[in-house]
């Protein structure tokens, strides 16, 4: 315990004149409900226990935010978009890729479109946000990935095809 009373983060809340709030609840991490389900630390709903992805380093083998969560937060770090902007995104897209123009069914993670960005502005796996260029199928971003991005490559490919049919 800090001076007053008070633990240090709440010491600095009082200190700044603010009202004290809770800084962290803490949870039993093997604590479930009555239909088994667990609590995700972010958005606080009780989620089945296969929506959690399995962790090595968690004491009760599971993640602690539910995938939803996990997968919102992944892509706001790696490309700056929002969940509410992932939504639009998929709704001007009528939910389908940009490019083959397929509705993806979710793989076991639940994804169905990734999100495609110019790597050339930002190579690797992040992005500064100016560069999203749309969401795309996993096979698309594996074809443009092998392509390295280059449209040369791509009509080149293209040709090759078209030369090719039976």
């Amino acid at each position: 315990m800090a001076a007053h009373g008070l633990c240090s983060a709440h010491l600095k809340q009082a200190m700044a004149g603010r009202e004290l709030t809770p800084v962290r609840v803490n949870r039993d991490i093997h604590a479930r409900d009555a239909e088994g389900r667990k609590e995700c630390a972010t958005c606080r709903q009780w989620c089945e226990v296969g929506e959690y992805r399995l962790s090595q380093k968690a004491g009760d083998g599971l993640t602690s935010n539910c995938r939803k969560c996990s997968r919102a937060y992944t892509i706001q770090r790696k490309y700056g978009i929002s969940p509410a902007r992932y939504d639009e995104m998929l709704a001007e897209q009528g939910e389908q890729c940009a490019i083959c123009r397929c509705v993806p069914v979710p793989n076991r993670r639940g994804i169905t479109l990734v999100v495609d960005h110019d790597h050339s502005c930002c190579p690797g796996d992040r992005s500064c946000n100016s560069c999203v260029r749309a969401l795309i199928c996993v096979s698309c971003n594996i074809a443009l990935g092998a392509a390295g991005d280059d449209v040369d490559r791509l009509n080149s490919m293209i040709g090759y095809l078209k030369d090719h049919r039976e």
